[in-house]
């Protein structure tokens, strides 16, 4: 008997689609996908949220370009202070949040400088990341 799991993970779902379209729409802007090991966006878990830093300047394009994607049935956004959190929902049933970080802090206290991470960006892949000594410390 198939388990429908993991039928589910093997077909290309809408979230992964749209995944790839993120990152190649938003070559054109400095950024790094945090918590990136190295996998392609096909190996991330269908489960998983993403996390972006990006410079706060971009967000305005960046929900022009969310507000043209015709697979998607809805997105909502909470705006914070250094995040903005999407949550996608895909045609196909799919979902992903997606955490937009404009810089890195935790209880007033900032313990990566954003733009320092931004200008040290690495191509990992296909995908902006950083390097690994930074990994650690986040």
């Amino acid at each position: 008997m198939s388990n429908p799991i993991v039928e589910i993970e093997k077909k290309q779902l809408q979230r992964t689609t749209f995944l790839e379209e993120l990152f190649a729409y938003l070559q054109q802007y400095k950024h790094i996908v945090l918590k990136y090991l190295g996998e392609t966006v096909q190996d991330w878990p269908i489960h998983s949220d993403v996390d972006i830093l990006m410079e706060k300047q971009t967000l305005n394009d960046l929900d022009n370009w969310l507000s043209k994607r015709d697979n998607t049935l809805k997105i909502s956004q909470i705006k914070l202070t250094d995040v903005t959190h999407y949550f996608i929902f895909f045609k196909d049933a799919s979902f992903l949040q997606l955490d937009v970080l404009h810089a890195l802090r935790r209880k007033e206290l900032v313990y990566l400088k954003a733009d320092e991470l931004l200008e040290r960006a690495e191509l990992k892949g296909s995908l902006q990341s950083y390097n690994n000594q930074y990994l650690l410390e986040h």
